[in-house]
């Protein structure tokens, strides 16, 4: 994983008890493109799973790239549950 441009590190639990801390955390990052770090989430929820799908559509309507980048097994496997496998497209099916 590097560093190089603005980013945003998603907690180990990505579900009711963080969405609400993820989504104020993404605000001030609006605006320009940024990686999400999913390598440490070890658990997707619902809520959780709003938060990105609004954060995807939000980025989308300013212009701007958002990118899920290092996602953990257990990232993807949450998302699967969910309806929504992880794929390197995934970006442009969200923000739709």
């Amino acid at each position: 994983m590097t560093e190089a441009g603005p980013h945003f590190v998603l907690p180990a639990r990505l579900d009711s008890s963080t969405a609400t801390t993820v989504a104020e955390g993404l605000k001030p990052l609006r605006g320009r493109d940024l990686d999400l770090y999913g390598f440490d989430v070890e658990r997707v929820g619902g809520q959780g799973l709003q938060v990105l799908l609004a954060a995807f559509k939000t980025w989308a309507q300013d212009g701007h790239a958002l990118r899920i980048t290092d996602p953990s097994p257990a990232f993807c496997s949450g998302l699967e549950a969910l309806g929504f496998p992880f794929r390197a497209p995934l970006a442009e099916e969200l923000s739709q």
